[in-house]
């Protein structure tokens, strides 16, 4: 995704990892403040300790990623150790990665449409990329039962449960107690 910028804040700009899994659909969002490869191995290292160490790794033959490997052949004895693998999808194929690239667009979408001309701040950033993985973890994969309708979503995989979001309050209404 592309850079967010920042207002009143130490960092200038954000950017999201999207991560996903393919068996269950579930998005999980990190927010790094460069494309550099430590924030990105930092962001890999959140995920891991959030959901665990996947069996394989799939993305696009671009950028952080394929620097991330090929600047540290000692990460690949990391995967090794936890039987992990990393492969790319073939490039100039637009019909692979498929799955992530929708998960993607959904991001984008939906911060589109929080954000529209507004300029948050970093920790305003983080806290709405956290309410998007959790309404698109929220949205039905499908139906359980037709009889009552039940659906089935992400967070019911992850977690065993819908995930409420906290209720919107107007921060400039709120103060600190004496």
């Amino acid at each position: 995704m592309g850079a967010i910028k920042l207002r009143q804040s130490h960092v200038d700009a954000a950017y999201v990892v999207v991560f996903t899994c393919a068996s269950i659909r579930t998005l999980i969002l990190e927010v790094v403040t460069s494309l550099s490869v430590t924030d990105f191995l930092k962001a890999l290292r959140r995920f891991a300790a959030r959901v665990g160490m996947p069996h394989s790794f799939v993305s696009d033959n671009f950028g952080v990623t394929d620097r991330f490997l090929k600047d540290r052949p000692n990460i690949n004895d990391v995967f090794t150790n936890h039987h992990s693998s990393w492969t790319f999808i073939t490039p100039l194929v637009p019909w692979q990665g498929g799955i992530y690239k929708r998960y993607v667009g959904i991001t984008k979408s939906n911060l589109r449409k929080a954000l529209y001309k507004y300029t948050p701040t970093y920790d305003e950033f983080r806290t709405l990329i956290q309410e998007v993985e959790c309404v698109v973890n929220n949205s039905p994969l499908t139906y359980v039962s037709t009889e009552d309708d039940t659906l089935l979503i992400p967070n019911h995989l992850m977690y065993g449960h819908t995930i409420a979001l906290f209720p919107q309050v107007q921060l400039t209404e709120l103060s600190d107690p004496d």
